[in-house]
């Protein structure tokens, strides 16, 4: 998105007019008491009629706009407002003047770039910066001026952690019955706490599945793609069309028993250890402590392994197509004549 509007800001009690030809800034700007000595009034039609820019106003408000009759009491007040519009719609600027009287400023060139494209390669803001101000730029500049330019989007991470407790706050009060267990490591009251986990489950979640859905769990662990690592654990249930439904996520410093531990006695505070008198079933990969975890704490229940998973190691150990296809058919096996068959015919290939 171009932008051509030039943005001004006018001082004090200055009349500016945002039509106004860069030749005309430097003629001399009567105040209104000189006005009204020379008989103009502010309900003449020929003077513009400008409105102060209310910031506590606006700022509450999802979207706010920068009007060319908006008039600022500083240009501290111009720049706060254009800073924060920016970041809320994703622009940058470039300042064309910064007189005594007014500021002018401008969208710069190609600033939607990353609010567009988060994942906007380094290579290609190197080469976007030579095509169009011809300017050689190091990985390492383009780098910085990427990360920059998401804390301006989506904010610091470090600042979001903390502010952890008012977002824990806000979901309890928005979504009743909802579950959240955050955890932090500090050895004493004088220390800053050092996040740990966090545990969300979604009263509205929780209910869903509790209502209507089978008593069968998947679960999963992946690593976090963030400036401070950890890992995301899920709780996954499956629809009447076999669809993924979401119960509960995660994140936890690392995956192992104790991680997991924790995560299911959190997800039992939740939805119990079962569902109408039936034990959960638990399907998931051979994760680090997970067995042990399901072990311990729902004796009760089944838990058998992702055949996805398993066929992703069975892949990295045999290449014959045919072992391959074997597989898929001992997995097919709907008896246990069938599945015996089946296994004994895939030992005869691979003896």
């Amino acid at each position: 998105m171009k932008i051509q509007e030039v943005i001004q800001h006018q001082g004090g009690d200055d009349r500016c007019h945002a039509n106004e030809q860069e030749e005309d800034w430097n003629e001399a700007i009567e105040d209104d008491e000189n006005l009204l000595d020379r008989g103009i009034r502010y309900d003449d039609e020929s003077i513009p009629v400008y409105s102060y820019f209310n910031a506590d106003e606006e700022f509450r408000k999802e979207h706010f706009e920068l009007k060319v009759d908006h008039k600022f009491t500083s240009f501290y007040k111009f720049r706060e407002a254009l800073v924060e519009w920016e970041i809320r719609e994703g622009y940058e600027h470039n300042y064309i003047k910064n007189e005594g009287s007014r500021i002018t400023a401008k969208c710069a060139k190609g600033c939607t770039k990353v609010r567009d494209d988060p994942g906007y390669s380094i290579p290609g803001i190197v080469n976007e910066t030579r095509r169009l101000f011809m300017l050689d730029i190091s990985q390492k500049i383009a780098a910085r001026t990427k990360q920059k330019a998401l804390e301006a989007l989506r904010g610091n991470d470090m600042e979001q952690y903390h502010r952890l407790w008012d977002y824990v706050a806000t979901v309890k009060n928005s979504n009743p019955d909802s579950h959240i267990s955050l955890q932090i490591d500090r050895r004493n009251v004088e220390e800053r706490a050092i996040f740990q986990r966090i545990y969300y489950g979604l009263g509205a979640l929780k209910n869903g599945f509790l209502k209507g859905y089978r008593p069968i769990i998947g679960l999963d662990g992946c690593f976090l793609k963030s400036p401070f690592g950890g890992q995301l654990l899920t709780a996954l249930g499956r629809d009447a069309n076999e669809n993924m439904f979401p119960i509960s996520f995660a994140v936890v410093e690392v995956e192992n028993y104790d991680s997991w531990s924790w995560f299911l006695q959190e997800l039992i505070s939740q939805i119990g250890r079962g569902n109408k008198g039936v034990a959960y079933t638990f399907i998931s990969d051979r994760q680090k402590g997970l067995v042990h975890a399901i072990e311990e704490l729902f004796l009760e229940s089944k838990h058998r392994f992702c055949l996805k998973h398993m066929f992703e190691n069975f892949k990295q150990r045999f290449k014959n197509q045919d072992l391959r296809n074997m597989f898929w058919e001992v997995a097919a096996a709907t008896s246990m004549p069938e599945h015996e068959t089946a296994i004994a015919n895939l030992a005869r290939a691979d003896p």
